[in-house]
């Protein structure tokens, strides 16, 4: 439970615009959690910037270090949230299926990720065991970055 804690205030921390040094080692599992705009990444040069970013990871990359939170807008009317989240579900399900994706997401239809996002439509926080710290990128990923990014998640 405390290694969730430990993900947890870093993940806020990453939100808040925050740098944590970590003060104990990274939990086993993920290192790295890449925040996608559902609206925003069915833009076809959004998409392109998701799909060369996972490309250039290994496929155990994607499978054991790195999670989706796919961010959604909700409608205000209750009664169509519900649908609205399924809908989000089955096309996020469609796009990974059709360019291959291999990570595993979950879905968040809050305002606070939206708004840390802002206009890049796509971040990645990763946890750098090595250097202590939490790292975030805006996706596409500058030159040396995506070879920076894949050591990091390698270790």
């Amino acid at each position: 439970m405390r290694s969730q804690g430990i993900l947890w205030a870093a993940l806020l921390a990453a939100a808040s615009g925050a740098a944590l040094p970590l003060q104990s080692p990274a939990p086993a599992g993920p290192q790295a959690w890449l925040f996608i705009d559902f609206d925003a990444v069915l833009c076809a040069s959004c998409l392109d910037r998701l799909l060369d970013f996972a490309r250039a990871l290994p496929d155990i990359i994607q499978e054991e270090r790195l999670r989706g939170i796919v961010v959604y807008r909700e409608p205000a009317e209750a009664d169509q949230a519900l649908r609205r989240g399924k809908i989000v579900a089955r096309k996020w399900e469609a796009v990974r299926k059709t360019h291959g994706l291999k990570f595993p997401a979950v879905f968040h239809s809050g305002p606070p990720f939206r708004e840390w996002m802002g206009a890049a439509g796509i971040k990645l926080v990763c946890l750098d065991q090595a250097g202590g710290r939490v790292r975030v990128y805006d996706l596409p990923l500058g030159p040396g970055q995506v070879d920076e990014v894949r050591a990091i998640l390698l270790k």
